[in-house]
């Protein structure tokens, strides 16, 4: 039995309670633990009821195991698109954790939706571009700058010869090219793309390394909006002839491809990767 953790490491994932988020969790905590490392997952989002599921998930899978009491969930009920509440509410999130404790940070950026597919010339309402903004975009950029000024002691003080920060910003095909009835959430991934970007050129890459994944066409919740989007998109018709099929990529395969990314570090600071291209035989299409 393990009497001691090897390291302490930190999970924070944005949209936990569901989906992706969910697979990320699992598969991280997972492979910490079997490192013999402790464990400390913070998971943000408005569902209150997916955050507990996500929760018990991860204490099931780590139950009965030598490193059980290495791992410890925390939980944030928080609307990250309601901007009125957001500072006071991730402020008082962030203050049950201390930097100190940890060898290393991982800031995985994954909450998000898509609403009204449309033309980007069938818009007339200005709420919808702020609603859609103020969740996909401006809390997402918040958020990761305020957890970087959280724990920036961990860069300053590194402890391992692995970057102490680790950014992981959840984007998409979208984020680099046009998709028709998708303009707004191609604009909102293409805004988030080069403000990662950008920080990764603001650091040292051994020290805070920034990573733009897009984690593969996947059956998330996302897809049941994307079902209902107008005939004219070439996007929508191929993600729901995909969907029919059963050939979307497995959440968990596209977990598991991002933890091995990391772990091997090749990657350049603020490079966009596709699951596609690093593991096809998640394509299955």
């Amino acid at each position: 039995m393990e009497d001691k953790p090897k390291q302490k490491v930190l999970l924070f994932i944005t949209g936990g309670s569901r989906g992706y988020g969910t697979a990320v969790a699992r598969e991280f905590t997972s492979k910490f633990l079997q490192k013999g490392f402790a464990v400390d997952v913070a998971l943000l989002s408005r569902d209150s009821i997916g955050l507990h599921l996500t929760k018990e998930a991860l204490v099931d899978q780590a139950k009965g195991s030598a490193v059980e009491r290495f791992l410890s969930v925390f939980l944030g009920v928080v609307d990250l698109g309601d901007l009125n509440t957001l500072e006071k509410k991730i402020s008082d999130f962030l203050s049950q954790f201390n930097p100190r404790e940890y060898n290393q940070a991982f800031f995985v950026s994954n909450a998000g939706r898509i609403e009204k597919l449309q033309r980007a010339s069938e818009y007339r309402s200005l709420k919808d571009f702020k609603d859609n903004f103020d969740l996909n975009v401006t809390s997402a950029l918040y958020l990761t700058s305020t957890f970087l000024s959280y724990f920036r002691l961990l860069v300053e003080q590194p402890s391992s010869s692995k970057p102490a920060i680790w950014i992981v910003n959840i984007s998409s095909l979208a984020g680099i090219q046009p998709m028709e009835a998708f303009s707004l959430y191609c604009a909102q991934k293409a805004a988030r793309e080069l403000f990662y970007k950008t920080l990764a050129a603001e650091e040292d890459p051994s020290q805070l390394k920034v990573l733009n994944w897009a984690p593969g066409m996947m059956d998330t919740g996302m897809q049941d909006d994307i079902s209902t989007g107008p005939e004219f998109s070439g996007a929508v018709s191929f993600l729901k002839t995909l969907r029919a099929k059963g050939q979307m990529t497995p959440q968990d395969g596209s977990a598991a491809a991002l933890f091995e990314l990391l772990e091997k570090n090749e990657f350049k600071s603020g490079d966009h990767l596709d699951v596609y291209d690093h593991f096809p035989h998640l394509k299955l299409f």
